[in-house]
């Protein structure tokens, strides 16, 4: 993986992290309890530090599985 790689994954799951704690009032707390990766390992990752490729997954499935329940919520 290069530096570009890495640099979007970096990215892409910080926007995860966000949207779990703006758009579902997610605290760093239930991220850790949904995910199983640790509070300070969430806030590193927040400010500067590098995701794991595992973390990116898991992040990214929990945004994905809530937004696609709320779209469905909302359809109704």
């Amino acid at each position: 993986m290069d530096n570009k790689d890495k640099s979007r994954i970096r990215t892409r799951t910080k926007r995860y992290i966000k949207q779990l704690i703006h758009n579902f009032r997610f605290t760093y707390e239930d991220i850790s309890k949904s995910s199983g990766i640790g509070v300070n390992r969430l806030k590193a990752i927040n400010k500067k530090e590098e995701p794991t490729f595992e973390e990116y997954m898991t992040l990214k499935k929990i945004a994905i599985e809530l937004s696609s329940e709320r779209g469905e919520d909302s359809a109704d």
